[in-house]
């Protein structure tokens, strides 16, 4: 009776059919449902930032009073155990002192008298060394309001205020980073240069750990370990762009090699399960280590003013780093997954709910096989995806 009506009054009935939106309807819907996704991860990534800052430096650093024993042996230049400090550097004295308070915090963990402390400062750079691969990786695909335009910035900052602080940071900034940037292929010669960087990347971990091993002067092992942390990143992020250059001049080499950034990230994973095991393996067998001892944190074990306040001060301090990072992981790995998934769904046009990798086996890899694995392995699976779609629009 009412289509009849509508007829006599000049209308066109509608088709019985359901109403279908207008497909741009339906694209501003999920965009609009993606930008309040990334607002929201925004927030807590700013949030879980400003929290591991007030915990680790506000709770361990100032409130348990680790941060003025720290001060105190970097003056004297000597821990409170009498344990001497190295205190010329260059030269320079406010220089020297930075460099002998950075000692004092990592002087501790990397000798083997703590070997808690020690296998956890290795968990950690393991970690740090594949986060670094994918800050010079993605730098490329930042904008001029990115923070991941500067690698060197997260490769250092680490040193300063902690990896707990600056890990959901640099998430976030991959966040923020335009969608479609982040699966924009990377440059021919650059990607080429990523495995020789890998390589190169993980090297530096000698400068770290090594020096226990040797029969270095305490003074000498410490001046090794500087190196570690100031021209390191400055020597990587150089190795990277002299042999960008020299593969851009010739465009021909290395012809062979189809997938390098998947192949860097597959190089970063496995070297990061070998340190993995090995350091889990370490930590059980150790007498005064295990699983207990290294992983889970004891805030009753630092006391303000004791002799061990600044070893188990810094281990505390590492041992939330080490949480922090494996939390970001699976939050920046999800988010890495999300991206594989829909530039597998450009190359297909319909992709499965695990096209391009699984938050599965993110979380297995990461429990199993070590934060550092898992991280690479999400990487890889953006990459692959990548690679996947450049070589059907190839076809």
């Amino acid at each position: 009776m009412q289509s009849e009506r509508d007829s006599q009054r000049g209308l066109t009935p509608l088709p019985n059919s359901s109403f279908q939106p207008l497909p741009v309807l339906r694209n501003f819907k999920t965009s609009t449902t993606a930008t309040m996704a990334r607002l929201k991860l925004d927030t807590a990534l700013t949030v879980m930032g400003a929290v591991t800052f007030l915990l680790i430096w506000g709770g361990i650093m100032v409130v348990k009073g680790t941060l003025m024993t720290m001060l105190t042996a970097a003056w004297r230049g000597a821990f409170l155990t009498g344990a001497p400090l190295q205190t010329v550097y260059t030269g320079i004295l406010p220089v020297d002192f930075l460099f002998r308070f950075l000692m004092t915090m990592f002087a501790p963990l990397t000798h083997l008298g703590f070997i808690s402390g020690y296998l956890m400062l290795a968990e950690l750079t393991v970690m740090i060394l594949v986060f670094n691969m994918i800050a010079i990786a993605e730098s490329k695909r930042a904008d001029g309001s990115s923070m991941l335009r500067f690698p060197l910035f997260w490769n250092t900052g680490y040193n300063w205020v902690g990896v707990a602080v600056a890990q959901p940071f640099f998430a976030r900034s991959y966040v923020r980073l335009d969608e479609h940037k982040r699966v924009q292929p990377l440059p021919r010669a650059y990607a080429l240069a990523l495995p020789f960087t890998t390589i190169l990347n993980w090297a530096t971990i000698l400068f770290m750990l090594v020096p226990a091993w040797t029969s270095l002067p305490t003074v000498q092992a410490h001046r090794v370990i500087v190196l570690y942390f100031f021209p390191g990143p400055l020597i990587i992020l150089g190795f990277q762009a002299l042999v960008t250059r020299l593969l851009t001049a010739r465009p021909k080499a290395l012809s062979s090699i189809t997938n390098p950034v998947s192949a860097a990230y597959v190089l970063n994973g496995i070297i990061s399960t070998a340190a993995h095991l090995a350091i889990l393996y370490w930590t059980v067998t150790a007498p005064d280590a295990g699983l207990r001892r290294s992983y889970v944190p004891d805030f009753a074990a630092v006391q303000p003013g004791a002799v061990d306040t600044c070893y188990e001060g810094t281990h505390l301090f590492i041992q939330i780093d080490v949480i922090v990072t494996a939390l970001v992981v699976l939050i920046l790995g999800a988010v890495m997954l999300a991206d594989a998934r829909r530039a597998h769904k450009g190359a297909d046009g319909a992709a499965a709910a695990t096209a391009g990798g699984s938050f599965v086996v993110l979380l297995v890899m990461s429990l199993v096989l070590g934060p550092g694995a898992g991280m690479a392995y999400a990487a890889y699976a953006k990459e692959r995806s990548l690679e996947q779609a450049a070589a059907v629009k190839n076809l």
